[in-house]
């Protein structure tokens, strides 16, 4: 009886043991709930949330909340999405567990502007270039197209003036005819320019079509260099393609900024470099050349070539005036430039807006550009599937020549 009691006892306690293990163990165990959504604070469907190291696991439904049972205290829960950061979170005593994921932008290729839209860079059969805006230094020039120089492999900027708001000669992959233009084609938000025949509507002053708009409005620049651009926009692009994208809103970024910025031109070449001739010296150099060319020299040959039909004075009259021509047709050139932008989006609407004054004096007197411009870019997308957009440039120019 004895040995009988011994051995029950001994059963009784090894259930009791495993009684109270399998109690411990489920209460280390618990339900985990909480939502997930994105930086934006919108909720995210279809996160996976598992049980780091087992197949235990559950997703987000459409409101971005989540449920998941018998996880263990000292587990790990991780969430993964496509297109967003991973993250592994600790459980530890925590019965609610709300993240936000972030975007994963590793591996985000370079996306160009294209005639029908925008592609990935890889995917273009044909030669674009893409400018990098950062690297032009807007800020001093009038227009923008003189610094795409050494930004663009196969294009070639040649400067047709140093007077402010002087047409700028592009070339893409050299000089395709004789007779006709090799101006590129220019697509300013879509609508096409050659810039040879704007610079006809300007008259004689040959003013750049480009000096209208505001550098500073520009978001992107894409060249189109080859023969497949004909395709798209006809013989017109049979000397290249530009397409200039100007600056939009974006939604849940405000940016308003407005700057000022001024510059100096001091010519580089004195009257003592040049060696200009006083009268004296002048009159002198023509007592030469008419002596070489078997002649005298008179004051009658001097009425003639300065055309004075009535004026009647000696020679020695003339010699006693001494004009310094250099100083009263040249100066110091300056420009000042202010420009103001406001950006801002909402989910229905995204809106740019900007304005520039800029003033240019050239170092040649009676030389200069003064221009008033004003920008607005706005997009309306009332559904997915509807979007509407106004992109309108105001801008007067008074552009002075000699």
């Amino acid at each position: 009886m004895k040995h009988y009691f011994k051995k029950f006892f001994k059963k009784m306690s090894l259930c009791f043991i495993l009684v109270i293990f399998t109690a411990t163990a489920w209460a280390q165990q618990r339900t985990i709930n909480g939502t997930v959504a994105d930086e934006k604070n919108e909720p995210l469907p279809g996160v996976a949330i598992v049980v780091k190291g087992t197949t235990q696991g559950t997703v987000t439904g459409s409101d971005g909340n989540y449920t998941i049972s018998n996880v263990p205290s000292d587990a790990t829960l991780v969430f993964t999405f496509v297109g967003m950061k991973t993250q592994e979170i600790a459980v530890g005593n925590q019965a609610s567990i709300n993240i936000v994921m972030e975007e994963e932008t590793i591996g985000i290729e370079e996306v160009v502007v294209i005639g029908y839209g925008t592609q990935k860079k890889r995917d273009i059969i044909g030669s674009v270039s893409t400018v990098d805006i950062d690297k032009m230094q807007v800020s001093g020039t009038s227009a923008f197209e003189s610094l795409l120089q050494g930004l663009a492999a196969g294009v070639s900027v040649q400067t047709q003036g140093g007077v402010p708001g002087a047409p700028t000669k592009i070339l893409i992959r050299g000089t395709s005819s004789i007779n006709s233009s090799t101006d590129p084609l220019w697509i300013i938000d879509g609508v096409p320019i050659i810039a040879s025949d704007q610079t006809q509507n300007f008259g004689t002053t040959s003013q750049s079509p480009m000096s209208l708009i505001n550098p500073n409005d520009i978001e992107s620049i894409q060249v189109l260099k080859d023969a497949a651009a004909t395709s798209i926009y006809g013989s017109r692009a049979s000397n290249g393609v530009i397409i200039v994208t100007t600056r939009t809103g974006r939604t849940g970024i405000k940016i308003s900024s407005i700057d000022y910025s001024t510059g100096i031109s001091v010519p580089t070449r004195t009257p003592e470099d040049i060696g200009f001739a006083n009268t004296s010296q002048w009159f002198a150099a023509l007592d030469r050349l008419y002596i070489n060319a078997g002649r005298t020299f008179t004051m009658e040959d001097y009425y003639a070539a300065n055309r004075l039909a009535y004026t009647r004075v000696t020679r020695e009259q003339v010699e006693t005036v001494n004009t310094d021509w250099y100083n009263l047709l040249i100066r110091n050139g300056t420009f000042h430039d202010v420009n103001f932008s406001s950006s801002s989006g909402t989910d229905k609407l995204d809106f740019y807006v900007s304005g520039n004054y800029r003033k240019d004096n050239g170092i040649q007197i009676n030389n200069s550009l003064e221009r008033f411009s004003v920008r607005a870019n706005i997009d309306f997308h009332p559904t997915d599937l509807l979007k509407v957009g106004v992109k309108l440039n105001m801008s007067y120019t008074d552009n002075n020549r000699m």
